[in-house]
């Protein structure tokens, strides 16, 4: 017979599990409708281009799609992400999503820094931290106290809440805008399927959702 503990932990992970499923599911649907300018037929027309297997890319390809944003949302979700793990103290088994979370955050607020040279983002990051390390961890107790601590506390809800709102208002793609060549003329767009045959562009303008016969493909480049 199963103990309470044990039925506790078992819910517990079943509605987590459920929670991160509902949370993927929300984050593709944001993006199939914020690539296509939130147009109905449009991204009825992607989801059958896009499947399951392809959630790594489309995640991956939101935060690099649109620097300024990511760069925004990490210069606050770095800081919180320091000062809640400098709070729980030496890394432990259970805050260890806390660490992967602020491991990923740090990485691409490098790549910012270092790739696109964005150091504005990793002065005002760093400057936030100590400001609400000074606020959390300072020993001053009073209004900005409390308000620092809760938003600590609530750095995962708020990891998130960007990532759902990134994918709702980045428009661009999660695949490199190409310029490819046919017989007819240029289409400028985002490839998002490629099949024996035929190409299934997402064009760059007024978004349409077009099928290229590979036969009538000249070539192939950036825009």
């Amino acid at each position: 017979m199963k103990t309470g503990t044990e039925r506790e932990t078992g819910t517990t992970g079943w509605q987590t599990g459920l929670s991160l499923t509902g949370a993927a599911v929300l984050f593709l649907v944001l993006r199939l409708f914020a690539v296509t300018g939130y147009d109905w037929d449009t991204a009825f027309a992607v989801a059958d281009a896009v499947d399951i297997g392809d959630a790594p890319s489309v995640v991956i390809g939101t935060f690099m799609a649109d620097p300024e944003i990511t760069a925004a949302l990490l210069m606050l979700l770095v800081p919180l992400s320091l000062v809640h793990l400098a709070r729980l103290g030496r890394p432990r088994w259970e805050n260890a999503g806390n660490q992967v979370l602020l491991v990923v955050e740090l990485v691409l607020l490098a790549a910012l820094v270092l790739g696109l040279r964005m150091w504005w983002a990793g002065a005002v990051a760093a400057g936030l931290t100590a400001l609400l390390g000074m606020l959390v961890l300072g020993g001053r107790k009073g209004r900005h106290h409390r308000l620092a601590l809760w938003s600590v506390r609530r750095v995962g809800p708020a990891a998130g809440v960007a990532v759902l709102v990134m994918a709702a208002v980045v428009q661009t793609p999660w695949v490199p805008r190409e310029r490819i060549e046919t017989t007819s003329g240029p289409v400028t767009g985002y490839v998002l399927e490629v099949e024996p045959g035929f190409l299934r562009v997402l064009t760059g303008g007024e978004r349409r959702f077009v099928t290229i016969d590979t036969a009538d493909v000249t070539g192939r480049g950036d825009a």
